[in-house]
C-alpha cells in the first residue's frame, strides 16, 4: 500500500517544493543573493521528476497527470527566467554593470543591486536585455 502511494507523495512534494522555492526566488530574494547553480539543479530535478511521475501515474490517475502537466508548464515558464538569474546573480557584477544595464534599459533611476528582485526585473522588462 505504501508503494502505491509513493508517486502521489512525490508529486505533492515536487509541486510544493517548486511553488515555495520559485515564489521565494522571484518575489522575496534579492537577485544577487540567489545561487543560480542551486536554482538550475533544483529546476532540472523537478522537471525530471515530472516525467518520471507522468509515466508512473498515467494509468493510475488521470487527475494526477493533469496536475503533472500543469506543474510542468509552470516549471517551463520559470525556466525562461534562469538566464536572467544566472546573469544577474553573478558575484562578479559591479555597480558599473548595474548602471550600464539601467542605461541600456532606459530606466529613469539606476537599479539597486542590493534590493532588486527577479519580479522587479521582469516587470521592468530587463529580461529582454539578457542574452
Amino acid at each position: 500500500m505504501i508503494d502505491a502511494f509513493e508517486p502521489f507523495r512525490k508529486l505533492w512534494e515536487t509541486v510544493n517544493s517548486f511553488n515555495e522555492s520559485s515564489l521565494r526566488w522571484v518575489n522575496d530574494m534579492c537577485v544577487k543573493n540567489i545561487k543560480a547553480n542551486e536554482v538550475v539543479q533544483k529546476v532540472d530535478g523537478w522537471h525530471r521528476d515530472c516525467f518520471f511521475l507522468q509515466k508512473r501515474l498515467a494509468e493510475k490517475s488521470p487527475e494526477a497527470v493533469s496536475i503533472i502537466n500543469h506543474i510542468k508548464e509552470d516549471i517551463e515558464k520559470f525556466q525562461l527566467y534562469i538566464p536572467l538569474i544566472q546573469a544577474l546573480s553573478n558575484e562578479a557584477l559591479k555597480t558599473t554593470h548595474w548602471e550600464e544595464l539601467s542605461e541600456i534599459a532606459k530606466l529613469e533611476e539606476p537599479l539597486n543591486a542590493d534590493t532588486v528582485t527577479v519580479k522587479t526585473l521582469i516587470d521592468m522588462g530587463i529580461n529582454h536585455y539578457i542574452e
